[in-house]
């Protein structure tokens, strides 16, 4: 088998990054934290049948009767 020595490479790399990118990686995490926990709020907040219900809607809205009750009863 081939051995290609390239974990010093690829940890150089990502030393690298976490050094010199750490503010960006930083406001990535905090944009997706807001949407991450936005969601999970609605998702606790509405109760789990006014979910299906509302989730079923948009199906009917967006595509067509038969994929409404695929998605009401699969969730």
């Amino acid at each position: 088998m081939i051995n290609l020595h390239i974990g010093d490479a690829v940890e150089v790399a990502i030393d690298w990054l976490t050094q010199n990118l750490a503010p960006l990686f930083s406001g990535i995490k905090a944009a997706l934290w807001w949407v991450i926990n936005g969601f999970a709020w609605v998702f606790t907040v509405i109760p789990w049948y006014v979910m299906v219900l509302l989730l079923a809607i948009a199906a009917w809205r967006l595509s067509s009767r038969g994929v409404a009750i695929f998605t009401g009863v699969g969730l």
